[in-house]
């Protein structure tokens, strides 16, 4: 008992907090049972304010259990096994200031709690707990089992190597946040097995790219392009829906801004279609396989924007044309210097209609009574200068007006008055083109002319024909030559005949 009482005496010393040498080297106890129940006690006064665990560096390896309660070392508040690992039943970090567990020799990684403003991150309040690696090329790691860690904190990435699932009520939902940050879904929004995304609630987006059908199931059953004045892909659900006349199920392109154009075609320069609120214009050639119904009010189909071509049905007296009326059909070029071809094939027009003239590239047939209509090839008016050689030796400008109405050829002869100076006939000296000849030969008119002191009698008109015809000759009657010094009449005339 005296050394217990020496030993009591030495540990209420107030020099302990400072002296580093004391140290237990070895002692005779008299009452081991005594000793043995309070070997542990001695430890917890040895750990007196202001000392480290280091600091036992001498003491026994038996001696490893603090705060016991009992004899048992198993009911020890902390405990060192015998590899050096401690073990605490409970441990508490108190601190007025960023209380934190540090982990590392140079606290590596932080497990605290906040105390104030931007403890630990930028953006922490106080009592904001964070979890920290501050190694800053390092990764902050979590996971289960001894494989790859299921979650990976980056300094600029966040990866996930598993599978998430959510909390929310209902499956295949699409998780989004909603208005307060939290990750939820909705029946709205689901996607099912192989990636599909059913959105039976209004979708917005400022952008969206799809790789597959895009499947609409809303009520009104529409995809809007733009918040306002929006362009608008739809079914229409019932009877003028969208547009007049739509009834349910009618497929529906629409641009809410009548002031705007809605552009359709392919590739990224002049588009094949536009369409404003009061035209459709087509920058390409259509090909229609059925017919094509023009419900508009003036029931007109234009083509060009301005001198257009238009094909339309008249729907008021006088309307496109003088002298129309209701119903009738129309076929207008507006421009009056260019023309109207119409025909078949790809090369010379059949049929050229002008501001003044209808021109025909092939025959007609026109209606017979009782016939059988011929085709009407040729047609054709024109004035000729044959130059006739006259009597008196002069030869004169003479002018004659040829017509030809398929086969017959009609000539028509003016006036002229001379005086003869010698026994000789009216002669031409330019002949007729060969479209206006006769076959071949002579053919042979009578005539009325002057001759012998102002006698009117019957003269002969001469046209030669065949590849060196064509001439006109107006002899007297009996083909023979007028008199010398006497007047040389021929009376204005005309003559048919057949060309070849």
């Amino acid at each position: 008992m005296a050394l217990e009482k020496k030993f009591s005496e030495f540990f209420n010393r107030t020099d302990l907090t400072t002296n580093n040498a004391f140290q237990i080297v070895g002692c005779d106890l008299t009452n081991p049972s005594d000793a043995e129940q309070n070997q542990r006690s001695p430890i917890t006064q040895i750990l007196r304010s202001g000392r480290n665990l280091s600091d036992l560096v001498n003491v026994s390896t038996a001696v490893t259990n603090l705060g016991a309660t009992s004899a048992s070392t198993a009911n020890a508040l902390m405990r060192r096994d015998a590899n050096g690992v401690v073990n605490a039943a409970g441990l508490n970090i108190d601190g007025a200031t960023q209380p934190t567990l540090n982990i590392g020799a140079t606290a590596a990684f932080n497990f605290g709690i906040a105390t104030g403003n931007n403890q630990f991150f930028s953006g922490t309040v106080n009592g904001d707990t964070c979890i920290r690696a501050t190694n800053t090329a390092r990764q902050l790691l979590f996971g289960v089992g001894s494989g790859n860690a299921q979650f990976a904190i980056l300094n600029t990435v966040v990866q996930s190597n598993i599978t998430h699932r959510f909390g929310y009520a209902g499956t295949n939902r699409m998780p989004f946040l909603n208005g307060t940050s939290d990750l939820t879904g909705n029946a709205n929004y689901t996607v099912n097995g192989t990636g599909a995304l059913t959105i039976t609630g209004l979708f917005t987006s400022a952008g969206a790219n799809f790789t597959a059908s895009v499947n609409i199931t809303t009520t009104n059953q529409a995809l809007n392009l733009g918040s306002s004045q929006a362009v608008t892909v739809a079914k229409s659900s019932g009877i003028s829906s969208f547009f007049n006349g739509t009834v349910a199920n009618d497929g529906v392109l629409r641009v809410d801004n009548t002031g705007a154009r809605l552009f359709i075609g392919v590739g990224a320069t002049t588009a094949q279609q536009i369409i404003s609120n009061t035209q459709i214009i087509t920058n390409v050639p259509v090909n229609s396989v059925a017919n094509i119904n023009v419900t508009a009010t003036d029931q007109s189909y234009n083509l060009g924007s301005s001198q257009m071509v238009t094909l339309s049905k008249v729907t008021t007296l006088n309307s496109f044309f003088n002298t129309t009326v209701a119903d009738d059909g129309v076929l207008r070029v507006d421009n009056t210097s260019a023309r109207l071809f119409i025909g078949v094939g790809a090369t010379t027009a059949q049929q050229i209609i002008s501001n003044t003239q209808v021109g025909f590239n092939v025959p007609i047939k026109l209606p017979t009574t009782g016939g059988t209509p011929a085709a009407l090839d040729y047609y054709e008016q024109t004035t000729f200068d044959v130059q006739m050689s006259a009597p008196d030796g002069v030869t004169y400008t003479y002018n004659v007006l040829v017509s030809r109405i398929g086969k017959v050829v009609t000539l028509s002869i003016p006036f002229l008055n001379v005086v003869a100076t010698a026994n000789i006939f009216f002669d031409s000296t330019i002949p007729l083109p060969v479209r206006f000849r006769c076959a071949s030969g002579f053919e042979t008119y009578i005539v009325q002319i002057v001759n012998n002191n102002l006698v009117l009698s019957t003269g002969v008109l001469e046209v030669s024909g065949g590849a060196f015809g064509g001439y006109i000759k107006v002899l007297t009657q009996g083909s023979a030559p007028f008199t010398a010094s006497q007047p040389a009449t021929i009376y204005a005339t005309s003559v048919s005949y057949l060309t070849t």
